[in-house]
């Protein structure tokens, strides 16, 4: 009991830190111009300065408001990536309830009158003669209460700081989201943390990314067809949960698929997850690569490298045109087509979902481009009816368990859809000669409620790879990753050259020579390694180990390592791999792989 109020006592003092930085932050500016100007009296420099003052607070109210909202989503607090996601969601919000949007905007305003009127009260007081006073008493006592609270903010005033104290899935409870966003607007402007913790050429020997890819004898490359599922949890084929959704299609699929039953996702949101698939790297920034300036990296961008192989490339969506930046990423990789859905005839009197056209008139349109398609073909198809908030067209009607959770829910309505594009194109000329390929762009809660969970199962997706001309069941347990499916994509393709990737190739790997490791990347700056027995979370920052538990043993991960007899000689050889693969990715980012 003794530990839960010491541990209770850290969380409150952590929050009330950092929302006291915060607060002094934005407002040492409104500090300094009431001294600045006490002495220039006026109408419009009264109503400059209170203005500043009201926005800067408003949008710290702000802030936190919508992480309440949108933490579901990327599992940490507010940063430059909110501004490349939020155009859609109002959008779609005002389409599907104008009463919604106008509840968000009464409170809106209510918190901008609250804080006019704060800010009134605190400036007629500051215009009275000992006004300095005042304001000097009340800095001073904020920049007290921050020192004394924790003397390590003397020396970092970085949001994930509170992890020298703190567990990884308490932090998100004690940061200010003004403070990430605030702090992610600074790393967006300065360079990433440049880490040589090893030579160059010790990283390239530990870590390859350049992979030579030679053909096989295949009498012509195979066609592609390429899955990336919104939010697909893998609890969703396990049994072994609560979670396990009946799916028609899919469990029969498994039967003749190879299924990689310890998948892992790289990161937490789609903008990153659709580069870990389709470029095979990861990526460092907050913000998406192809939306920063590391656009011009070194990279294997797909649809050109398969044009070589005489490739027709195309991306199908029925969300709305470069939701996420999705068809800047498209085009980025040398598509030749992106499809979404103004694309699809008739797509005004299509049904939406909150996230765009339901899936099965999307795949039955990308079925029709597929028979309009020249052979060999790569298509991709990125789903958005299992997206949050999970709701289904009007005339699905199928009675589901009552145990199922709206997620569920969503997932076998996505099933039926594909179980109708696979009915309709088993006969099709092109469907033996193709390859399918199925994997989520990352985890998602299968319960809105159920949270938190491991940092391990976060991160569990589901990859499956169905060749029709094998048809066989494989359940593959070994360690592999969203950076895998490039190198497959390639290797299916008889691609033959060179090509960047973190990845290996799924199907035609030495399991040896295999994925040892995978990596997952928490928030700024905790990256976290699985490998066949042990998980470890690592501050690069710091360069302090933050955890690391022996998952075979301890599912939950409950029991730190850190009094284990064997924990500096594990934890050494994990946080080596974390950094090797850290600054083989700076290398890259800025220099030449």
């Amino acid at each position: 009991m003794a530990g839960d109020h010491n541990e209770g006592y850290k969380i409150a003092l952590w929050s009330l830190t950092y929302d006291l930085l915060t607060i002094l932050i934005i407002n040492a500016p409104f500090l300094f111009l009431l001294i600045v100007t006490k002495k220039i009296p006026g109408i419009i420099t009264s109503i400059i300065i209170r203005i500043i003052f009201c926005t800067l607070n408003t949008l710290m109210i702000v802030l936190n408001t919508i992480d309440i909202f949108y933490f579901r989503f990327h599992f940490q607090r507010a940063n430059l990536d909110l501004l490349y996601v939020t155009d859609h969601p109002v959008e779609k919000l005002a389409d599907i309830n104008i009463l919604l949007i106008a509840g968000c905007l009464l409170l809106l305003l209510f918190i901008i009158i609250m804080i006019w009127k704060l800010q009134n009260l605190f400036y007629s007081s500051l215009m009275k003669k000992d006004g300095y006073k005042r304001i000097f008493i009340i800095s001073a006592f904020i920049v007290i209460a921050l020192i004394i609270s924790n003397f390590h903010l003397t020396r970092k005033l970085v949001p994930t700081y509170p992890l020298v104290d703190l567990n990884t899935n308490e932090l998100n409870v004690v940061q200010n989201s003004m403070h990430t966003f605030l702090y992610s607007l600074y790393r967006n402007n300065h360079s990433l943390l440049d880490k040589n913790y090893f030579s160059a050429a010790y990283c390239d020997s530990a870590l390859q990314i350049k992979k030579i890819f030679s053909p096989r004898n295949k009498p012509s490359p195979k066609n592609i067809v390429l899955f990336i599922m919104e939010s697909i949890p893998k609890s969703f084929f396990d049994s072994s949960f609560q979670f396990k959704v009946k799916m028609p299609f899919f469990d029969s699929l498994l039967h003749y698929s190879t299924f990689f039953s310890n998948a892992y996702s790289y990161d937490r949101v789609s903008n990153k997850g659709i580069v870990s698939i389709l470029v095979g790297l990861p990526t460092i920034t907050d913000i998406p690569i192809y939306h920063s300036s590391f656009i011009n990296l070194p990279k294997t961008a797909v649809g050109t490298a398969l044009k070589s192989r005489g490739y027709s490339s195309y991306f199908c969506i029925g969300d709305t045109y470069d939701n996420f930046g999705f068809a800047k990423c498209i085009y980025w990789l040398g598509f030749d087509k992106y499809y979404c859905d103004r694309d699809i005839p008739r797509y005004k009197k299509l049904p939406y979902g909150p996230m765009g056209i339901y899936d099965e008139y999307v795949l039955d349109f990308m079925h029709q481009k597929i028979d309009d398609s020249h052979e060999p073909f790569f298509a991709v198809n990125y789903n958005t009816s299992t997206h949050y908030a999970y709701t289904l067209p009007e005339d699905y009607h199928v009675k589901f368990p009552k145990n199922y959770t709206p997620a569920m829910k969503s997932m076998q309505y996505y099933d039926s859809c594909l179980h109708k594009f696979f009915n309709s194109s088993k006969n099709e000329h092109w469907f033996g000669n193709t390859v399918f390929i199925f994997c989520a762009d990352h985890w998602q809660s299968p319960d809105e409620f159920l949270f938190p969970v491991s940092s391990m199962e976060e991160f569990r997706i589901p990859i499956i790879v169905y060749d029709p001309s094998v048809n066989r069941e494989i359940k593959d347990n070994s360690l592999v990753s969203q950076f895998d499916v490039l190198g497959t994509i390639l290797d299916v393709a008889g691609y033959s050259d060179t090509a960047l990737s973190y990845g290996m190739d799924l199907l035609n790997r030495d399991k040896d020579a295999g994925n040892k490791e995978v990596f997952n990347r928490i928030n700024d700056f905790l990256y976290q390694v699985v490998d066949s027995m042990y998980v470890l979370g690592f501050n690069i920052a710091d360069n302090k180990t933050e955890y690391l538990y022996n998952y075979k043993k301890d599912k939950y991960l409950k029991h730190d390592l850190k009094g284990d007899l064997n924990y500096s000689i594990i934890r050494k050889a994990l946080s080596d791999k974390i950094k090797i693969f850290y600054q083989k990715t700076i290398l890259q980012y800025f220099k030449k792989p």
